[in-house]
């Protein structure tokens, strides 16, 4: 029986969900703590946003193994002894056992559910050393010291912005930021009080974290963009087009990193009946919202780190260090307007507000989605999100294809010439995303799985370099030369 039957649509470890088929107690054969592995995968819940662990189902399978009443009754007694003994500070759980049904009595799966705890970092005791896990693609990690970081901050409700300096205010030394603010606001004055009001300044004047930021000589790392062309599809082969990177006043590292996006990317028009509609690979709102938000919203506590422009054939992504405070994990969210995090950096979201490149209210994804409003499912943004980054992709509207990945497995595929049959393309195009095998190909195509396709086309393709083989099990499979296609630019 799998998990899935008793408990619908749960069927995958992720974020909120674990399994385990037993809290083992003791060393296992490599003399590792068995304890462990269930308890830093609670106290991960506790510091990230809360789950449930489910025992009595195999975490590989995701089978039941169910416990008896008397293993439940021993399993409830040694969880909570352990949670007290070696979880600090303290934390609630609840649990729940779920029985199988009349048809297998005296069976139950065991539910822990962990809330987010309020204070933070939790910590689990490994040989009488602290040590303080998170929650990061469906499984438990020891916290890096800028998670740690963050996760002390995100207790104490600090936010780096806003935490005070003994550098004083010298207006001479804003002067960018003063002319921003002129030209955006005719008639208003730009002095020390207005500054006090959004907590630039303080009482004293002197400057937030934050304010630093936007100083003319700033050489802070923390405001480091790197701006990155590739030809290829993924970072995969390590080849770049362009490169820069931006530093600074973070207005000027803005405006630099705009322009980078533009002048990297291509224009080009869709045919309609009776005209014609020109087009632009990103639209420059999307652009212009999607830059503020990552340097709006990035975590400052994270250090040697920055944020990133990737642009590749068929998308643009800006990548941010850190979650979305108030967020959830997401993965490929396409819903991007429904997106409201909480500010994680008052000081600077008021300063662009100040100077009329962010809005008062709301994150500007609802701007992006807007300005992909026409576009089609292939081509609509979307945000990934988890505790160490967020990514908001931008698709290129000039590639016809839409982003290439799991949900747009088939590109199209234009040879200059055949390379070995009339379903060359469609066989690289099928391979694409991911491997594929000779009955899925075959099913792909429409044909029979033939050993004439099997060595007569398939295999002459990757005699060529084409294709790849390797074999998985007992069978071969095969996935494009991605590398190969891009160098001659087939994909279009």
């Amino acid at each position: 029986m799998m998990i899935n039957e008793l408990i619908p649509n749960l069927n995958v470890e992720n974020y909120v969900n674990e399994f385990k088929a037993r809290l083992l107690t003791g060393l296992d054969k490599n003399r590792d703590d068995n304890e462990l592995k269930w308890l830093k995968e609670i106290v991960a819940f506790s510091n990230t946003q809360g789950g449930s662990l489910y025992v009595g189902v195999n975490d590989a399978s995701h089978e039941i193994e169910p416990l008896s009443h008397e293993e439940l009754d021993k399993t409830v007694q040694l969880l909570y002894q352990k949670v007290e003994e070696r979880i600090e500070p303290d934390i609630d759980i609840k649990v729940t056992e779920i029985p199988l049904g009349k048809e297998r009595p005296d069976q139950y799966v065991l539910r822990i559910d962990v809330p987010k705890s309020s204070v933070t970092p939790v910590y689990v005791h490994v040989n009488g050393v602290p040590a303080c896990c998170v929650r990061q693609f469906g499984r438990a990690k020891i916290a890096s010291p800028e998670q740690i970081a963050s996760l002390v901050v995100a207790s104490t409700h600090a936010a780096y912005d806003a935490l005070p300096t003994n550098v004083p205010y010298q207006e001479s030394k804003f002067t960018k930021l003063k002319q921003r603010f002129l030209k955006s606001n005719p008639g208003k004055t730009f002095d020390i009080k207005l500054l006090e009001s959004i907590g630039f300044v303080d009482d004293k004047g002197n400057l937030s974290r934050g304010a630093l930021l936007f100083s003319d000589d700033c050489v802070d790392p923390l405001t480091l963009a790197k701006c990155t062309q590739f030809p290829t599809f993924d970072k995969g082969g390590n080849v770049v087009t362009a490169s820069e990177s931006y530093q600074g006043c973070l207005l000027d590292v803005i405006d630099k990193v705009v322009d980078f996006i533009q002048n990297h990317s291509t224009t080009g028009y869709q045919k309609t009946a009776t005209s014609r509609i020109d087009l632009s690979s990103f639209p420059a709102r999307a652009v212009f919202e999607g830059t503020i938000n990552a340097f709006a919203h990035r975590n400052y506590f994270i250090f040697g780190s920055e944020i990133q422009f990737d642009i590749f054939p068929d998308r643009l992504e800006i990548t941010s260090p850190g979650s979305l405070l108030g967020g959830k994990n997401l993965e490929k969210e396409k819903n991007i307007g429904s997106i409201l995090p909480k500010r994680r950096n008052e000081v600077i979201c008021r300063v662009f507000e100040l100077v009329h490149m962010m809005e008062a209210k709301g994150t500007g994804f609802d701007k992006i989605a807007e300005s992909y409003e026409l576009s089609d499912e292939n081509h609509k943004p979307f945000v990934t999100c988890n505790d160490d980054f967020f990514t908001l992709t931008l698709p290129d509207l000039t590639f016809k294809g839409g982003v290439i990945g799991d949900d747009n497995p088939y590109p199209e595929i234009h040879l200059r010439q055949n390379i070995v049959s009339d379903y060359d393309e469609k066989i690289l195009s099928c391979c694409y995303a991911k491997r594929r095998s000779l009955r899925e190909i075959a099913s792909y195509l429409g044909v029979s799985s033939s050993t004439h396709l099997r060595n007569d086309i398939l295999g002459k393709l990757v005699e060529k370099g084409y294709l790849f083989m390797k074999q998985y099990g007992p069978a071969f499979y095969y996935f494009t030369n991605r590398e190969k296609l891009n160098q001659e630019h087939a994909i279009r």
